[in-house]
């Protein structure tokens, strides 16, 4: 988990950050603070789950982002993001 200084971050930024790595299957959820994206894409390793939620609390964006190994660890990884409080 990481501040986002400069520029706040959208759905359709990072959606467009996530077009290098040739995603699939993604999906997304807007949140009342910011958004959840998910998608998967095909590595060297086999399949990768991504996670990238940014959330605003307080005066702050957030950026809780990871590679989970699989589906049940990208899901655990999105709702550990959307837990976080001030």
């Amino acid at each position: 988990v990481s501040v986002i200084e400069g520029d706040a971050v959208t759905i359709e930024k990072a959606k467009e950050d996530a077009e290098m790595f040739g995603p699939e299957n993604m999906a997304e959820e807007t949140l009342d603070d910011g958004f959840a994206l998910t998608y998967t894409n095909k590595g060297g390793m086999g399949t990768n789950y991504w996670v990238k939620v940014v959330r605003t609390i307080g005066d702050k964006q957030f950026d809780c982002s990871t590679t989970a190994h699989d589906e049940d660890q990208q899901k655990a990884a999105v709702e550990f993001c959307k837990s976080l409080t001030k």
